[in-house]
């Protein structure tokens, strides 16, 4: 039996240029390629904000840590990276590997989201 839960990927796009990837379940070696295709059938260039929604991800290791960096490096100077977490595990290792500088980590969608509106 797998105890493991669904890994999932979802795309949106709110508007103005925004573009929302809702993961949920573990980010590891096992599922970080489905996240990395997911990430490399987005047209970077277009994209002026990258959202990445973590508030169901339970558990993120170094190849999801190193994914969220190359993903930061592919975007133009000057397009905001930012990150959902609510996960106090997740954000704890966000924070301990001084990702936190790379990108901004917001509670909840509707906050990183609506940051770039205003």
């Amino acid at each position: 039996m797998n105890d493991r839960p669904e890994f999932r990927v979802e795309t949106d796009h709110p508007g103005r240029g925004q573009v929302v990837v809702a993961v949920s379940g573990e980010i590891d070696l096992y599922t970080s390629t489905r996240l990395r295709d997911t990430l490399d059938e987005i047209d970077i260039a277009s994209v002026r904000r990258l959202v990445i929604d973590l508030s169901d991800v339970d558990f993120i290791d170094s190849t999801g840590l190193g994914l969220l960096v190359a993903t930061a490096r592919r975007l133009p100077i000057g397009s905001p990276f930012v990150v959902v977490c609510r996960t106090e595990k997740v954000r704890e290792v966000l924070l301990m590997t001084g990702l936190d500088r790379i990108f901004t980590i917001y509670a909840t969608r509707d906050e990183a989201v609506e940051a770039h509106l205003s």
